[in-house]
């Protein structure tokens, strides 16, 4: 239902992967796409960075390859580079500095702020807008320009083996009622990989004044649900997010909350037909909402002087057959919403997901506000800390990093019982 309302897919589309999913089948066979075309832009060297896994590295430099082989005047050459590094590389001045970045749409403020990115708002015109999901592409708009173009979405989304656990759990009350020692859970709880939880509990994330959780109830309510299933039999709470994907793929969990960007690597690990993703769990207030992360193709000052080339592959690699090709070898969720997702029912519930998914404003404190909620569970679950006290104390610094005026007064009494 979620993805008919949403428009991911079509009402026919629904019922095909309804039967899919109900028969137990991982896909199907896939329908052939139209022939990508080849407009090669001009000969030239493109140079490209990525901050991205193994599995999308691989991706990139197959199209790379078939762009090659297609385009033989036109040379792609990529890069890996730790996200950590990026800005120093980019900084230093050497001499294969990149024409196209592949990163997280959230990096995208800063790289604009150290004057690394040229606008392409002129080179997207209606017909590619129509292309991609338009969420995917407002993340990479900036003051009315457009800076690249969306390649694969990332959310969280949960795992199960069907062998272990043939349902899904459909809300939080469901979750904890279906796990226990014998079918456990691997809850990664960090500020990306529990923010859906939120969501779950508070429907307001900004008010008109642009306050982050200006009701802190919501946030308060998650931690105490946090805090009261940390003993819960079969409950594996951790910071430590590939070691709990580790674990679930070694069997040790039959649940997972896991990202989109686990998928490869669980099916390389787990049988095929034995994992499948389902929607987050909902709660009081609503569907939980996991953070959504555009992994973008944006392009550097360097690509001025070959922006044809530049834009011919980055146009080849989000065409419809190509993304089709990605999601079927590598399993990347694809931007391209002309996708059929008919015969993936898997990266079907992943793309609805997305879909659904927080897309935060640019001026939103991305990496600060992670950490920030990193430490807040944590004090949560080592028991440094009431939910109250942490919540309310993680909503007055995220919002005094934007900015923004907030007092333990204007978060009413659940931040203020201790003063009464």
């Amino acid at each position: 239902y979620r993805g008919v309302l949403s428009g991911v897919i079509t009402p026919a589309d629904g019922v095909a992967l309804l039967s899919s999913n109900l028969n137990g089948e991982e896909y199907v066979a896939a329908a052939t796409p139209e022939p990508t075309p080849f407009d090669c832009g001009g000969p030239g060297i493109v140079t490209i960075w990525h901050t991205q896994s193994e599995y999308v590295g691989r991706a990139l430099a197959d199209v790379a390859f078939e762009f090659g082989s297609n385009c033989s005047q036109t040379t792609i050459t990529i890069g890996q580079v730790a996200e950590g590094e990026l800005f120093d590389r980019l900084a230093d001045g050497a001499e294969d500095r990149p024409d196209i970045l592949l990163v997280s749409h959230t990096m995208l403020p800063d790289l604009i702020e150290n004057d690394q990115l040229i606008p392409v708002t002129g080179q997207i015109d209606e017909e590619t807008r129509q292309r991609y999901f338009a969420r995917a592409l407002n993340a990479l708009s900036v003051e009315n320009e457009f800076y690249g173009f969306p390649f694969a979405l990332e959310v969280n989304t949960l795992y199960r083996t069907i062998e272990r656990a043939p349902d899904a759990p459909v809300t939080l009350d469901d979750l904890q009622l279906q796990v226990n020692s014998e079918l456990p859970l691997a809850f990664p709880i960090t500020g990306w990989d529990a923010f859906w939880g939120i969501t779950a509990y508070s429907n307001t994330l900004f008010d008109e004044g642009g306050r982050f959780l200006p009701d802190p109830e919501g946030l308060v309510e998650w931690l105490t649900w946090l805090n009261e299933n940390k003993t819960w039999p079969g409950m594996i709470f951790s910071a430590d997010q590939p070691e709990l994907r580790d674990q679930f793929a070694g069997g040790e969990a039959a649940l997972f909350i896991g990202r989109a960007g686990d998928y490869p690597f669980l099916l390389d690990t787990l049988s095929r037909d034995n994992v499948r993703t389902a929607g987050l769990p909902s709660g009081p207030q609503g569907a939980g909402r996991p953070l959504l992360i555009v992994e973008s193709f944006l392009f550097t000052p360097e690509a001025e002087s070959n922006l044809p080339a530049a834009l011919a592959f980055v146009d080849y690699a989000t065409s419809q057959g190509v993304q089709l090709e990605l999601m079927t070898r590598e399993r990347l969720v694809p931007a391209n919403i002309n996708v059929s997702m008919v015969n993936f029912p898997n990266a079907a519930i992943l793309q609805a997901q997305a879909q659904d998914a927080v897309l935060l404003p640019h001026d939103f404190p991305f990496q600060f506000a992670l950490a920030e909620a990193d430490q807040m569970y944590a004090r949560v679950l080592n028991e440094e800390q009431e939910p109250a006290e942490a919540g309310c104390a993680y909503i007055l610094a995220v919002n005094a990093e934007m900015g923004v005026e907030l007092t333990l007064e204007d978060l009413g009494s659940i931040c203020n019982e201790d003063t009464e």
